[in-house]
């Protein structure tokens, strides 16, 4: 995220270009936090124009938020779970958001990952290509700088799954959207495994954040 910003590639310049299509990707919860990120796909650039994310809220909430941006949306990435049923509402949010978008291949399914680690070196491999709205994406960017590893409390040592809490959700939506892209073959996926040390410090430790 520092060098994205030292770069000039998180800015009120990135802004939503009206005549072309805008993807979504969400990270889905109810009593749970619910993200989503806006982008734009120009040449090799993904371009984030716009962050939202609420809680507490169905998902007919966050189909409002979309159209009232009046976005022209390309395609939406949701997470395999999107698929479920639920005592709470009648139909799944796979079908809520295909009666809202229902052209053919609009609303993608994110296969569940073997591997979020891989995922993440993934993101890690393309977020040079990211640019963001400084202002629309300042609540995700803030999420995306305290994403990081878990630590075990009685070893101390950094487990190999990321911590789950309030900053996760915009970085699964990233992530979806990265995955999404792979699923689709719209850019070519090398998965690395980058081992992470050091001891913790602090609140996000150097070398645990999203970035490394």
């Amino acid at each position: 995220i520092e060098r994205a910003d030292r770069d000039g590639r998180i800015s009120a310049r990135v802004l939503v270009d009206r005549s072309r299509a805008v993807d979504i990707a969400a990270d889905l919860g109810r009593a749970d936090t619910c993200a989503l990120w806006f982008v734009q796909q120009v040449g090799m650039e993904h371009r984030f124009i716009d962050y939202h994310s609420g809680f507490g809220q169905d998902w007919g909430y966050y189909l409002e938020e979309i159209q009232q941006r009046k976005y022209r949306i390309g395609k939406i990435y949701l997470p395999h779970d999107a698929a479920a049923e639920t005592l709470a509402a009648k139909k799944s949010i796979v079908a809520q958001t295909k009666d809202a978008y229902p052209n053919d291949g609009q609303v993608v399914i994110v296969p569940r990952t073997p591997s979020v680690v891989n995922d993440i070196n993934a993101v890690r491999l393309t977020f040079s290509r990211f640019l963001f709205n400084e202002e629309k994406c300042k609540d995700g960017l803030q999420a995306l700088s305290h994403y990081r590893y878990d630590i075990d409390e009685e070893t101390g040592q950094v487990s190999p799954k990321p911590c789950h809490d309030w900053s996760s959700h915009g970085a699964d939506a990233l992530r979806y959207y990265v995955m999404g892209l792979a699923s689709g073959d719209r850019f070519k996926r090398k998965q690395i495994h980058q081992p992470i040390s050091g001891p913790p410090q602090g609140s996000v430790p150097r070398g645990l954040g999203w970035m490394g």
